[in-house]
């Protein structure tokens, strides 16, 4: 089983940075003074979500990972040459595998073909 770390882009997570920030303008202003104790678990949970998404938008390390087991029949050359490199460059380019996993797995693909 190998690890991956799932990481939003940097436009998304700064947009829901800011719409954080919003829900908390929101909550300190509207909520809390109109509905006491339950506005302030609203802004409670607006401010986890602000911090959350301003760590995603401001490092380089995914904070969310998950893992995913590949059995050995998938990882065959039932694909074309072509459109496994292809695949491949397009997880790299999503940021779901490292450059070091491209590069190995690029080689393994090319010595297949």
């Amino acid at each position: 089983m190998k690890k991956y770390g799932m990481k939003p882009t940097k436009v998304q997570a700064m947009l829901s940075f800011l719409m954080g920030i919003i829900f908390l303008g929101i909550g300190f202003f509207v909520v809390i003074p109109q509905f006491g104790l339950v506005g302030v678990l609203w802004t409670l949970l607006a401010g986890g979500m602000t911090i959350f998404n301003g760590a995603q938008a401001f490092s380089k390390k995914a904070i969310d990972t998950y893992e995913v087991s590949v059995s050995e029949e998938h990882t065959t050359t039932t694909y074309s040459g072509e459109s496994r490199l292809l695949e491949l460059a397009d997880l790299y380019n999503k940021n779901l595998i490292t450059r070091e996993e491209y590069d190995k797995k690029r080689v393994d693909i090319i010595e297949t073909l």
